[in-house]
């Protein structure tokens, strides 16, 4: 807002509310049913901060949440939040980010299998570059995507090798060839070869020659999908990878009931029960 920046202001308001909403509150149901003081004390002073500050964009909604909740006379006539006087803890931030974008990879895989939520499954691996950051939520992950085990692996471990996860480099010739001139094909001929790397800065070298941000897609592509797993990237970087195969539960083996079985008959869409005789 101090550059005037009002569109990103507000997809930023936006995209912390839908944060607080649909993870934060959504999380901490069974906290606000059991009536633990501290769920309520920490809904309270976030929703305290973010009326104060979003109050220029939202001057008329912000106004009532915050008498409402303060009864202060106006959120107008407050002081503009100081972030020195706010708790900071950036590695739980960005610990939780990444829990979010591996409950949000995963959820998107059983979308993709039509497994629904609902359906228990036996296993998820999330390989990481520190798994140990993730260490303490691995019981809220487990309990997010319904899986029964949530093991955490190193990148650069020998049991993420095995799933065949490699970067594929791509040249942009449009974008790297008016500044390699006809060297961009040497470049090109380099990504496809697998003749390219990485140097020690993190730039792209491609067929001896470096590349500069735009001139390349570096993406990583995991290979070791089968029928049994479902394998998809994390924005962050690294996978994770769902075991798919859906085992009965113990003393709840054989085929499953179809739906509606043992209910009683009911009205069809034409107002008939289904044990008339002249709909059999």
């Amino acid at each position: 807002m101090d550059d005037y920046a009002i569109a990103d202001a507000c997809e930023t308001t936006r995209t912390f509310l839908d944060v607080l909403t649909n993870w934060y509150v959504r999380r901490s149901r069974e906290r606000f049913w059991e009536g633990k003081p501290e769920a309520f004390e920490t809904l309270a002073a976030v929703l305290d901060v973010v009326c104060r500050a979003v109050a220029p964009l939202l001057p008329l909604t912000t106004e009532e949440i915050w008498r409402g909740l303060t009864g202060g006379r106006s959120v107008h006539l407050t002081d503009w939040p100081d972030v020195a006087g706010l708790p900071a803890d950036d590695a739980l931030v960005a610990a939780m980010d990444q829990v979010r974008e591996v409950c949000s990879a995963t959820s998107a895989l059983r979308k993709a299998a039509r497994l629904r939520n609902r359906l228990p499954l036996s296993a998820l691996t999330v390989v990481v570059d520190d798994p140990a950051a993730l260490e303490p939520f691995a019981a809220i992950v487990a309990d997010e995507v319904n899986v029964k085990t949530v093991r955490l692996l190193a990148a650069d471990s020998t049991e993420a090798a095995g799933f065949g996860v490699e970067q594929k480099l791509t040249v942009n010739a449009r974008a790297a060839g008016p500044r390699l001139g006809k060297d961009v094909q040497v470049a090109i001929k380099g990504a496809k070869s697998g003749d390219w790397a990485l140097d020690a800065s993190g730039a792209v070298v491609a067929g001896g020659l470096a590349l500069v941000e735009g001139e390349y897609t570096l993406e990583t592509v995991v290979g070791s999908a089968t029928a049994d797993v479902a394998t998809g990237m994390l924005p962050g970087g690294g996978f994770v990878v769902l075991d798919t195969v859906v085992t009965p539960e113990p003393g709840r083996g054989g085929p499953r009931a179809r739906p509606g079985a043992g209910r009683p008959a009911g009205p069809t869409r034409r107002g008939l029960r289904r044990d008339r005789p002249d709909r059999a």
